[in-house]
């Protein structure tokens, strides 16, 4: 499973060489596969990068800072990051952390973006960082809500839609809207187990590019007729 999520974040690297542009702001979120994708990257043009999301908790959390000033260094651009977790306690704390500095700047460079690399999680056991992140009591909560799978700490429905959650206000994140303006998302997504989720995205429209592995992408295949968003 390690070496299988090391080459597929190698392949979106491959592929991001091939999408960059001199001119584009590459916006960037965390997720355990695409933990092996600056070792791919050889040369990118000296873009912008902007951290999408605050970090996971640890072991994971550090790595999203080192992997968007990796492929930062790789290209020569400026790399925009913060150190701030992705979930807190309560929403005023969240508020309050949004405008500290570094943050602000972050987030106010969103708009800018014009490819996001970003990983698509099933809310299950294993499959989102962001579910192994929560307390079961919470995990149940936004399953009730509708919550099948989620894109950089955006929520979303069966059908690809945004779902609203009590976490939404204690969450660091690039919210919904913002991400759907984003002109190119290209997504990274692991295991079979996560074709519904990754047929829901599609369906709603957030992905405009998919680096998955052969035996996901039969999954998603014999879901054909149920994903007829942009493919």
């Amino acid at each position: 499973q390690a070496l299988l999520r090391r080459r597929l974040g190698e392949a979106a690297g491959q592929t991001l060489m091939d999408l960059i542009r001199p001119g584009d702001v590459l916006g960037m979120s965390w997720s355990r596969t695409l933990s092996g994708l600056a070792a791919a990257l050889t040369q990118i043009p000296p873009c912008p990068i902007v951290q999408l999301t605050g970090a996971v908790p640890p072991p994971d959390g550090r790595d999203l800072l080192d992997l968007v000033r990796s492929v930062a260094r790789i290209g020569g651009g400026p790399a925009h990051v913060f150190y701030a977790p992705m979930i807190l306690d309560d929403a005023q704390t969240a508020a309050a952390i949004r405008r500290q500095g570094d943050i602000a700047e972050a987030f106010g460079l969103v708009p800018s973006v014009t490819i996001a690399m970003v990983a698509i999680g099933a809310w299950a056991p294993g499959l989102s960082t962001i579910y192994d992140a929560l307390t079961p009591a919470e995990c149940d909560a936004l399953a009730a809500l509708g919550v099948r799978a989620e894109m950089a700490g955006v929520f979303l429905d069966e059908d690809g839609r945004p779902v609203a959650t009590p976490l939404d206000g204690r969450m660091i994140v690039t919210p919904g809207p913002a991400l759907e303006r984003i002109p190119f998302v290209l997504s990274v997504a692991w295991g079979v187990a996560k074709s519904p989720a990754v047929c829901a995205a599609i369906r709603g429209g957030l992905v405009h590019g998919l680096v998955t592995h052969a035996s996901l992408a039969r999954a998603l295949l014999s879901l054909a007729d149920q994903c007829d968003g942009r493919r």
